[in-house]
Order: C-alpha cells, then sequence, then structure tokens
C-alpha cells in the first residue's frame, strides 16, 4: 500500500511539473524543490478525504456558526464600515464620519451617560475637526455629499 501511494506521489507530481513546464531550461533547482513540496504536501493522498468521520463535517459547521456568534462585534464592524462606505458619497465625510463614530462608539462602550458623551465628543472631533484639518492645513478638501 505505501508503495502504491509513494508511486501515485511521484506519478501525480511529476504529471503538474510537466504541466506547469518546469522542465525547461535552468529551473533544474526549482524543479526539485517543487517535487519535494509535492511529494511532502501530500498532494496526491487519494483516501484524505474518505479518511475524514462523517460526523465532522457537521461539527465542523456547527464549531463555524458557535465561532460566528462569538465573534459577532466583528461581523457589526464590517457592516457599518461598508454602510459608511456607501454613505459618504451621499452625506458627505464629516456627515457620514460623526454617525459612523458616534454608532460604533456606542455599540462598542458600555453604555453609561458619561461614555455616551465621551463618545459625542470624539465623534464630532475626529469628523469635523477631520474635515478642517485636511481643508485649512493640507488644503485636501474630503466628499461633501449630495446633500
Amino acid at each position: 500500500m505505501q508503495q502504491f501511494q509513494n508511486t501515485l506521489r511521484i506519478g501525480v507530481a511529476h504529471t503538474v511539473e510537466h504541466r506547469l513546464g518546469l522542465l525547461a531550461g535552468r529551473d533544474e533547482i526549482a524543479f526539485a524543490q517543487f517535487c519535494e513540496v509535492l511529494r511532502q504536501g501530500g498532494l496526491a493522498q487519494p483516501d484524505a478525504l474518505r479518511q475524514i468521520p462523517r460526523h465532522a463535517y457537521g461539527d465542523f459547521a456547527a464549531q463555524a456558526v458557535a465561532w460566528a456568534k462569538r465573534c459577532y462585534l466583528v461581523f457589526v464592524c464590517l457592516g457599518a464600515l461598508t454602510a459608511y462606505l456607501l454613505v459618504i458619497p451621499v452625506l458627505g465625510f464629516s456627515i457620514a464620519s460623526l454617525i459612523f463614530l458616534f454608532v460604533l462608539q456606542v455599540i462598542l462602550m458600555p453604555r453609561t451617560p458619561k461614555s455616551i458623551v465621551l463618545a459625542a465628543v470624539v465623534a464630532v472631533v475626529f469628523s469635523f475637526g477631520l474635515n478642517w484639518l485636511f481643508a485649512e492645513v493640507f488644503t485636501v478638501f474630503l466628499p461633501r455629499g449630495v446633500l
């Protein structure tokens, strides 16, 4: 059985090497390294998928869903970033940044009156302040928006 697997690995490796055209010219070292990677990597393991127990697929799906539930804030941040990038042309940089920063801070911070006030101040400073800095100091105008 082991001899069959080694023969199969060598045969697949050589077939792949011929298809990629690695046998031409001075590519002998790259060719040898590529062959070794293919042989050691188990590219041609014929029974590799069959050896995985059937219940492992269901376990993987359940663990993937559990991971997504544990990391839901990552998806919330990505969704907020996507929405922010989509509304910048409509609302402009300052207003879109103000809403984005305030909403994201309120979602991620503990919700106390002090933290909400702090989130509002930070959102105003980093949205309108950055717009002022770029416009007045760097003379680079950020998107103004349709509204």
